[in-house]
């Protein structure tokens, strides 16, 4: 970690910008550290806590132009443990076109992580929904899932107290 400025002085009631730069060649994964800026009345804690990841994919989600839509709760299960990565992205996709978006997150109320997703189409039967997941802390794209379900408008997969595995 780079520091800037690496040393001051301020007057009471004043304020500094202090930037840290963190070197790009970082190993993913999850960092906890802290830092000490020395002063009048001694040691003062800073802590540290960063994750280094890969970029996204780039997932463009265009909901404009779409009839119809149907609402997804899912679980999502990467080789057999539940994601609890709110960096995780689930993207629905009927053919190559992504129709639908979600990532993880924490439901207080249920205390379970959930993905909540729309998923849009123009066909009102027939289209097959199918999935690939971004797994942000291992840096992949899972081309493929074993669930795939047919679009249904105003239709539902799953509910927050049922939610669908996928």
């Amino acid at each position: 970690v780079k520091v800037l400025p690496l040393a001051g002085t301020l007057q009471p009631g004043a304020f500094q910008i202090v930037t840290f730069e963190f070197d790009n060649s970082a190993a993913l994964g999850q960092y906890r550290d802290t830092i000490f800026a020395e002063s009048a009345q001694g040691s003062e804690p800073l802590y540290l806590d960063f994750r280094v990841v890969c970029p996204d994919p780039v997932w463009n989600l265009n909901r404009e132009g779409f009839s119809f839509s149907m609402n997804m709760t899912l679980e999502l299960n990467i080789d057999g443990v539940v994601s609890t990565d709110d960096r995780d992205i689930v993207g629905a996709f009927i053919g190559r076109e992504l129709r639908g978006l979600g990532r993880v997150q924490y439901n207080q109320e249920l205390k379970k992580h959930l993905v909540f997703m729309t998923v849009y189409s123009n066909v009102s039967s027939g289209d097959t929904v199918k999935f690939q997941v971004w797994d942000a802390s291992a840096c992949k794209l899972y081309g493929k899932t074993i669930e795939s379900f047919k679009f249904e408008p105003d239709g539902l997969v799953g509910s927050p107290f049922q939610s669908q595995v996928l």
